[in-house]
C-alpha cells in the first residue's frame, strides 16, 4: 500500500497533466480511504462522539471532492447536495464515488 505522500504526489501529477478523471479516481478510491481512519479517529478523540449523522447538507462546487469526502466522513442516513445549474452534471459523480444509496440522496439547485 502506498503512503499518503506517494498518493498525494501521484494525484498532483495527474492534476498538473490535466488528467482530471485519473486524479478524481485516485483521490476517491485511494486517498480518501487512506485518510478516513485518521480523520474519524481525530474527530472522535476531540469531540467524544461518532462521525455518524442523520442528515448532511453539502455544497457542490466545480469539483465533486468535497461532498464525496463529507459523505464518507459522516455516513449520513440522508445526504442532500446543493448545486448550481452549471455543476449539476457532477451529481452522478458524487453519487458514484461517495457510494451513497440512491434512496438516501437528494439534491437541490441553488439559483
Amino acid at each position: 500500500m502506498k503512503s499518503i505522500n506517494e498518493l498525494t504526489d501521484e494525484w498532483l501529477n495527474f492534476l498538473q497533466k490535466k488528467q482530471d478523471k485519473d486524479a478524481l479516481n485516485l483521490y476517491c478510491e485511494s486517498i480518501i480511504p487512506c485518510l478516513m481512519p485518521q480523520l474519524k479517529g481525530n474527530f472522535q478523540a476531540t469531540y467524544g462522539q461518532s462521525t455518524k449523522y442523520n442528515c448532511l447538507i453539502s455544497l457542490l462546487g466545480f469539483t465533486p471532492e468535497t461532498p464525496i469526502l463529507a459523505y464518507q466522513f459522516c455516513e449520513p442516513d440522508i445526504f442532500t447536495v446543493i448545486h448550481t445549474k452549471e455543476t449539476a452534471y457532477l451529481l452522478d459523480t458524487v453519487v458514484c464515488y461517495s457510494k451513497v444509496p440512491q434512496y438516501a440522496f437528494f439534491h437541490e439547485e441553488f439559483r
